[in-house]
């Protein structure tokens, strides 16, 4: 088991997508999408700004092609939907074409945000990754990112990029640390930082 861990810029509910029921890293953050396998710990921290909190983690449970994550049936609710919120941040953005290319659909990741028009940059290193993540393993807090142990968050925080590459301690006091959480509660915590304040589903209302 490894464990990976980065710096979330922009806590929007895109990437990763923790609605539906599975967290999902689609978008983003193709390194790791790349190499990670099932099993293995991915790990988002807010900025030092923010104090170095945990957003989210999730066990890696599947790993799916585009094409897979597009077709598959769990899924359908992780295409965009521009007329919610939540819509807003499906991440299954994705549409194989038959002559082997790509529809990038409106979404985040389109120039603008939410439009036809598709952005080659971020289509390059969306689909770069080669794999979605998957999980129902997951804690995701949201805005209400809570602290991480001192012991901890030294090894976690990162500058830019990711960090993989864990002493065995470090990733024993993890798994100490996270299960403990996971026996307790799973799933959505909170809103994203940057949802709007309102209520939507039941969904936190109150901003960072």
């Amino acid at each position: 088991m490894k464990l990976y861990s980065y710096i979330i810029k922009h806590d929007t509910g895109f990437s990763p997508n923790p609605f539906h029921g599975f967290c999902t890293l689609a978008c983003c953050k193709p390194a790791i999408r790349r190499c990670s396998n099932i099993g293995d710990w991915v790990v988002g921290v807010s900025p030092k700004r923010h104090g170095n909190r945990l957003v989210y983690a999730m066990q890696i449970e599947e790993k799916l092609t585009f094409e897979q994550y597009w077709n598959d049936k769990r899924f359908q609710s992780k295409k965009p939907d521009i007329s919610s919120i939540r819509g807003k941040n499906g991440d299954n953005i994705y549409e194989p074409l038959l002559n082997g290319r790509w529809k990038q659909h409106p979404s985040f990741h389109t120039k603008p945000k939410f439009t036809a028009h598709e952005d080659e940059k971020n289509k390059g290193k969306d689909l770069s990754g080669g794999w979605v993540l998957v999980s129902q393993k997951f804690i995701y807090f949201g805005r209400k990112a809570r602290p991480i142990p001192p012991e901890l968050a030294t090894y976690l925080s990162v500058c830019r990029g990711h960090k993989c590459k864990f002493p065995s301690d470090v990733i024993e006091r993890w798994n100490t640390f996270i299960e403990d959480i996971l026996t307790k509660q799973r799933g959505i915590v909170a809103n994203p930082c940057e949802f709007p304040e309102i209520n939507e589903n039941n969904l936190e209302q109150k901003g960072c």
